[in-house]
Parts: C-alpha cells; structure tokens; sequence
C-alpha cells in the first residue's frame, strides 16, 4: 500500500466516525499523540520512505482537510518542528468548526481535544520563536479561535438540550481561564464569567463534578485577586470539598489562596495541613505560629 493510499484510508475513517458520530473514538485518533496518528505516520514512511503523501493528498470536505493537516500536524510535531506543528493544527482546527457547526452535543469530546493540542502546540511554538528572536504570538492566536469554538457551545441553539452543544461550555471556559491567565488578560477572565452568568445554560451542577471544581477554583481565584473574600471563601472552598482526593497539586493550588482568607478570619491552619503542603507552611507557617504565640516580633 503507497503512502497515499494509507492516507486515503485514514481520511476515509475520519469520515465514518463522522457519519457515525462516534464521539469517543473521534476524540482519541484526533489527538496529536495518539497511536493511531502514530501508526499512520510510520505506516505512511514505510511505504514511501518520506511523508510526501502528506503535502500532496487533496481534500474535498471539511473533513478530509481536518484529518489530513492533522496527519501533518503530527509529522511536523514529531520533528520538533513546533511552529510548523502549531500552523497546520491551526487549519485542522479551523476545518473542524467547519464541520461542528453540523453537530450537536457528540461534537464537543473532539472539540475539547482539538483545542487542548492546539494550546500546548501554542505554548511550544511560541518558545521556539523566542529562541530564534522572533515575536511569540502564538498563544494570542490560539486563544481567539478556540474562543470561537466556546462561542460555538455556549449559544448553540440546539432545542433538545441532552443534544445540545452547551455541554461542552465549562470545560471550554476552564480552558479559556488558562490561557488567558497565562496572558495575564484577567478583564478576558470577567468577561467570560459575566457571559456565562448571562446565557441561556443548565446550572452548573448539571455538569461533570470536574468542569464544577476548576471553574469555581478559577472564579475564586479571581475573587481572591479582586478582594472580594466571601465570593472566594465560597468557590475555593467548594473547590477544595470537591477535589478528586488524589490531586495534591490542584488542593495546593487552592489552599494557597483560601488559606489567607480563613487567616483573615481568624482560622490559623493546623500543623498537620502545614505539614502535608510545605508550600503552605513556607508562605504561612511563621505568620501562623506568631499570630498563635501572640509574638509581635
């Protein structure tokens, strides 16, 4: 089988996942690092000795574009090429709102995925361009259009609302909040929760326990950078509640910020919580102990 051929074939069943809305399947093959993707590429080199197919195979449908700059995504990814990587998921991306826009709620899984490469090729992208002296804006970039596809999902009009394409709205926006907090575009951040508060969506408890935590650590967070301590007490202590009991790193992260409030409100942290984050006992164990003691020095 040519290259091309091998190709043809996995466009082929890109196509019949997509009749077939076959929403886990689709999410999996359509990552950059996926075995599959793997599997095509060394299948494609085997039997031509290079990845030419890639740049000489024609697409005819949205969807025969998305999987075929998918494929070159990947190949330019495995080189390192970063820059290169980042463009071509750029075009697959943008040719799979083309198509999302057809979709209801089995569209989402792909989506999320899609977006998720798209911002770590961003980030690597941008790292590669500051090391040759050129400007990084690569991440700016991705953040636009991934917003689009959040745009997509929070207004979709879609009138039985267990097909709707709303479902995939918090995760989009919990991964909005880290690009733009990476961007330090924190009015970006309060507008996107001020949208939310306005639009026409099933309350937040009617999704997944996981969109639930991070968007309300991300929401307390900001009301913690705003002063306002009682919206932030509210969502970083759900957060905290709510946290799988087996993410140290993400109950760290919350603590960092709901520890000062509770401090506030004269709640020292116990030893044993001190002694388990050393990051907490790093930043407020002294404070902590003297306030305790009563030591004013």
């Amino acid at each position: 089988m040519s290259g091309e051929s091998r190709l043809y074939q996995a466009s082929h069943k890109f196509k019949k996942l997509n009749g077939q809305k076959d929403s886990v399947e689709f999410a999996q093959i359509i990552k950059i690092d996926s075995q599959y993707t793997a599997t095509v590429l060394r299948d494609i080199w085997s039997a031509d000795g290079n990845w030419d197919a890639l740049l000489t195979h024609q697409f005819n449908s949205a969807i025969t574009e998305l999987s075929l700059m998918h494929f070159r995504a990947a190949a330019e990814f495995c080189q390192k090429r970063f820059v290169e990587a980042y463009e071509c998921q750029l075009s697959s991306y943008k040719a799979f709102l083309r198509a999302f826009s057809y979709m209801d709620r089995w569209g989402v899984y792909p989506l999320l995925a899609m977006c998720k490469d798209l911002y770590l090729l961003s980030c690597r992208a941008d790292r590669q361009l500051a090391e040759l002296g050129q400007p990084a804006t690569k991440l700016e970039e991705a953040t636009r259009v991934i917003t689009q596809g959040f745009s997509m999902c929070m207004t979709d009009r879609e009138p039985v609302l267990s097909n709707s394409r709303k479902w995939g709205t918090y995760h989009l926006a919990n991964l909005l909040f880290a690009l733009y907090l990476r961007q330090k575009a924190f009015n970006m951040c309060n507008s996107m929760i001020r949208g939310i508060k306005t639009s026409e969506l099933p309350a937040l408890d009617q999704f997944p326990m996981s969109d639930q935590v991070t968007f309300r650590y991300y929401r307390g967070l900001l009301a913690f950078q705003g002063e306002d301590f009682a919206a932030a007490k509210e969502d970083l202590g759900f957060a905290l509640e709510h946290c799988h009991r087996d993410a140290y790193r993400n109950k760290a992260r919350i603590l960092m910020r709901l520890t000062p409030i509770m401090m506030i409100e004269g709640i020292m942290p116990q030893m044993r919580l001190l002694r388990k984050y050393p990051a907490i006992m790093a930043l407020y164990g002294g404070l902590a102990r003297a306030t305790v003691q009563g030591d004013l020095r």
